[in-house]
């Protein structure tokens, strides 16, 4: 994000994902980080995903 001029702040709260095996919470989370980049590669100026 960096190289892209991406700013970023996630907060993580807690929260209970124990129904979900871990390679789903990467894919669910990796697949949803890469739209927001996508997405915001788009915009004109200044560029951020926040919560």
């Amino acid at each position: 994000m960096r190289e892209k001029g991406i700013s970023v702040t996630i907060k993580v709260d807690n929260v209970n994902l124990n129904f979900l095996a871990p390679i789903d919470i990467t894919t669910i989370f990796g697949n949803l980080l890469d739209n927001a980049i996508e997405a915001a590669e788009k915009l004109e100026g200044e560029k951020y995903i926040c919560d």
